[in-house]
Parts: structure tokens; sequence; C-alpha cells
């Protein structure tokens, strides 16, 4: 699919995209403004989809599709139900634009409450973002490539709390203790003398 719209109203360029998709469409309430978006190549309904999300999202609203109905909402006004929950290894098998919802396991040494003041950092202003704090997990729903940025965020704390931070042991032979000692100073930044 390639298109062009300059000046479109939002209420025709979802209805054509609804067509074009095979999906019924359903609204109450739409942006007030006009798309002006041409496109230079051909791209799948999926790309097209993304696409126009993504210009939705920057007005404040999403696409949400349920089997056949594609739905646009206002995002200050989504039912948290309606918003497919998808969990963190599968954010990768959807589109970057797509709004979900996914529950994140809060490493023992955070707390929820603290993580999701962080998280917000990474966050669109469009996000929500629900301490769990029963079950030490996060609720958070925002646009897909957001998410794979706390899904990474988290499983590298998670990796830190995992991670065995003894020192390895070495068997030293054949070297005098005060050269050793000498060339661990040296490594550490200190001066051996």
């Amino acid at each position: 699919i390639s298109f062009s719209f300059h000046g479109q109203p939002w209420a025709d360029v979802l209805q054509w995209f609804s067509d074009v998709a095979e999906l019924s469409f359903d609204w109450q309430e739409l942006p007030a403004d006009f798309l002006n978006l041409t496109t230079q190549r051909n791209h799948t309904v999926e790309e097209v989809r993304d696409l126009l999300n993504r210009h939705l999202l920057a007005r404040g609203f999403t696409m949400v599709i349920r089997g056949e109905v594609l739905s646009v909402v206002k995002i200050s006004k989504l039912d948290a139900s309606l918003v497919p929950r998808v969990e963190p290894d599968d954010l990768e098998d959807y589109l970057p634009h797509d709004f979900v919802r996914v529950r994140f396991d809060v490493p023992m040494q955070m707390d929820p409450a603290k993580a999701a003041e962080d998280v917000k950092i990474l966050l669109s202003p469009n996000s929500k973002v629900t301490p769990l704090l029963a079950t030490r997990r996060l609720l958070v729903i925002d646009a897909v490539a957001n998410l794979r940025d706390v899904r990474d965020l988290m499983y590298s704390e998670l990796a830190a709390a995992d991670a065995d931070i003894r020192p390895d042991v070495f068997q030293i032979r054949h070297r005098r203790a005060d050269y050793v000692a000498d060339q661990v100073m040296i490594v550490l930044g200190m001066d051996p003398a």
C-alpha cells in the first residue's frame, strides 16, 4: 500500500485504513486536527497500521484491534481491560507503536513504588504505571517500543541481583609476594611505593 494524505480528516483516514485492512471501524472521539502524510514506498497493512498508530499516539489516541473491530480511543479514557496483555518476552512479536500492557517482575532489591517512578522516565506521556506491591510487579501500559526499554532495564536489574559477585581465586606460583602486591596496586591505580 502507498498513500498520500494532505489535510485529511482522521475519520476519513481511519475509515480508509479499516476498509483496506477489512476491519469494522468503531470510534467515539478522534483527533480534531488533520493528517498530512505521504509514503515514499509501498508498505504492508501492518506497517501502515503502525505508522498511523504512531501519529495517533502523538495526539493522545491509539488503535485497539479486537477480533474484526478496529477501535480508536482516547488514551486518557481507555479502559485497561481493552488493551492486549503481552508477556515481556513476547514484545518483539508486536509492532513498535502497538499499545499494550505488560506485567514486569520487580527485583527483590528494588521497591516497586520506586521502580514505578524510575521506569516513568523511559515511557511516553500516554503511559500508565501501576505498582502491584503485594506481588512485587509493575503493570505498565504504553507503546511496545518504550516497553522494550523497560523490559531491558528490569532484566538487567534481575540479572545483577542474581549475579554471583564473589571474587575469582587465582593460584599464583613462581612469583614473589611483594611483586604480586605491587602489580595489584598498579592495577587498582595505587602507588606501590
